[in-house]
């Protein structure tokens, strides 16, 4: 019985050691699209508009990924809706599949807003790491 624990425990780390040198599917930060993107969000006439857009030529926003951000308002005053998803923005869509030339989302706040995201950008050949955000109105 010992004999057959062994075996296991040897094709258990085994397998651990192979996964650790394979290919990563995801890019670092610093080298991949991760981190190339701004946002921007506007307070006009009472409707904050947060704008995600990528800051480098071929990197896009996953329009496929569950984008979300959380959202309150600036200064005490009131947002209309404090969780967004990515069902809330309209998407600009690119000729690639699943990848948006930038996001835009609309919400009422009467003072601004300030905020946390994540969001996965791409490149043309593959998704970088899951980037998390920050944003505040003006």
């Amino acid at each position: 019985m010992k004999l057959g624990y062994s075996i296991v425990a040897a094709l258990g780390l085994a397998t651990a050691a192979f996964f650790a040198d394979a290919p990563r599917a995801a890019l670092a930060d610093d080298d991949g699209p991760s981190t190339k993107f701004k946002v921007d969000a506007t307070l006009a006439a009472g409707k904050v508009t947060i704008t995600i857009t990528p800051t480098a030529n071929d990197v896009f926003v996953n329009s496929e990924y569950p984008l979300h951000m959380t959202l309150a308002g600036k200064d005490g005053g009131s947002v209309s809706k404090s969780d967004l998803t990515k069902d809330d923005g309209t998407y600009t869509a690119s000729s690639h599949e699943g990848k948006a030339t930038k996001v835009t989302f609309t919400v009422d706040a009467a003072k601004g807003v300030t905020g946390d995201g994540k969001l996965v950008m791409c490149d043309l050949s593959q998704c970088g790491n899951p980037t998390k955000f920050h944003l505040e109105s003006h």
